[in-house]
């Protein structure tokens, strides 16, 4: 219970952030028409997978938590579908990377475009552990974008 009230609180906190410009930086990149399509550098924690989930499927990181078996803390059972999957390949490999704090560790990243056409980069400036845990987050998002995702799904 405890650990669903943290994710919900980082979630709120998410969509707030996603909102807001991350800093004076990303305003002045605005104002230029050549780089309009690309988003700041940022560094954050968990708050940057709801950025890469938003790029990478159009849709807000709320509707996953919850999804199926293993969208949102824990997860166990069998996958319900593909996105249901994604979530659980990314439980495993935060699973493998546990030293790293793959809950809190900040990292360098950034995405570039939109859904469909996102790009999303784990920056070389990252350690081993930020540079995992990026590459974990990436390729949950990719995968949610391969994926169909089904309403129904989410309890």
């Amino acid at each position: 219970m405890k650990n669903n009230i943290i994710l919900v609180i980082l979630l709120g906190i998410s969509v707030f952030v996603d909102c807001l410009p991350l800093n004076d930086q990303e305003e002045d990149k605005s104002l230029n028409a050549q780089e309009s399509e690309v988003s700041a550098v940022q560094k954050r924690d968990i708050l940057q997978f709801s950025g890469m989930i938003r790029c990478a499927t159009g849709r807000s990181a709320w509707k996953y938590f919850n999804y199926g078996n293993w969208c949102g803390w824990g997860g166990s059972g069998t996958a319900v579908d593909g996105v249901d999957s994604c979530c659980r390949s990314h439980d495993w490999c935060y699973k493998r990377h546990d030293s790293c704090y793959p809950k809190i560790i900040p990292y360098i990243a950034s995405t570039s475009g939109s859904h469909p056409s996102c790009s999303i980069t784990c920056h070389s400036a990252n350690n081993r552990c930020q540079r995992d845990v990026c590459n974990c987050d990436k390729v949950a998002a990719e995968c949610f974008a391969r994926n169909t995702y089904h309403p129904n799904n989410k309890h």
